[in-house]
């Protein structure tokens, strides 16, 4: 890899004084639009109800349990 100190120059004056949560490609802005709030903030990747095949979650109540509308259940076990 060349060392060019033009280029680094260049570099510095472009992103020196940025920020780590700036960025400079509009199709990088656009994905992270969709995926932080306005805050800057996400949620964790493993927040929430996990379900098997991303099937809705549904919860039953464990003292009168009702699955008389149900069709077909799956299990997920973890791995």
């Amino acid at each position: 890899m060349d060392y060019d100190r033009g280029k680094l120059e260049a570099l510095r004056r472009k992103y020196g004084e940025s920020h780590g949560g700036e960025m400079f490609d509009p199709k990088f802005r656009r994905v992270a639009d969709k995926i932080f709030s306005k805050s800057g903030t996400r949620l964790a990747p493993y927040s929430g109800i996990p379900t098997f095949l991303a099937a809705p979650y549904r919860e039953i109540a464990a003292d009168n349990p009702d699955f008389g509308d149900l069709q077909v259940a799956m299990i997920g076990v973890p791995m």
